[in-house]
Parts: structure tokens; sequence; C-alpha cells
């Protein structure tokens, strides 16, 4: 018994970890925004965001226009304000990731659902 609580332990103090690392980034970047522009911006954030952390490859900012069918332009303002946790690079072909796995772990939390 007292390895799955010592489990359990450590996987909410990694998570604890991972909110003390992403939450103030993402926090300011959503308090950034003008107050009837948050939800269209939280939109946006799952869609393009949530698409590169969940795939298994990554995509090419031009790939990423096909897939979603976002212009390259909106795409680039999108992820303008990201530097800290994506990779962005300047070439349209070259691939978008992101720059520490753990922020994948940080965005599938299921315990991030409720809030």
């Amino acid at each position: 018994m007292a390895i799955p609580l010592f489990i359990f332990a450590a996987t909410k103090s990694t998570f604890s970890q991972l909110d003390q690392a992403y939450l103030p980034i993402l926090n300011q970047l959503l308090d950034d925004q003008e107050e009837e522009d948050k939800e269209v911006w939280l939109l946006g954030f799952q869609e393009l965001v949530g698409s590169i952390i969940v795939l298994e490859s990554p995509l090419s900012i031009s790939s990423l226009e096909q897939l979603l069918k976002i212009l390259q332009m909106q795409i680039r303002c999108r992820l303008d304000s990201l530097h800290s946790i994506l990779s962005i690079p300047d070439s349209k072909s070259a691939p978008v990731r992101i720059l520490h796995l753990s922020f994948h772990d940080f965005l599938i939390d299921p315990q991030k659902k409720k809030s």
C-alpha cells in the first residue's frame, strides 16, 4: 500500500511543480488580453497549441495552416507570445515544437479541466 501512495505523492508533486512553471506564463498571456478578447484567445490557444502538443510528429507552420485552415499570418500572430514554451522557427517549413515535454503533461492533466 505504501508504493501507490508514494507514486501518488510523487505525481502530485510533479504536477504542482508544473503548475508553478506554466501557470504564471499562461495567466500572464491571458491577462494581457482585453476582457472581451479573452474567450477568443483561449479558443485560439486551444485550437493551435492543442494541435501542436497532441500531434505525434511536429508540424511546420505551413502544415498547420493546411491542417487547421488558419492563415500562416494568423498562426504566427497566435504563436508570437509563446516563445517561452514553444520553439517557433523563422522558416515556414521547419516544425513548431514544444520546448519541454512537461508542457504536454501540464496541458493534458485531467485536473486542469476543472479550472
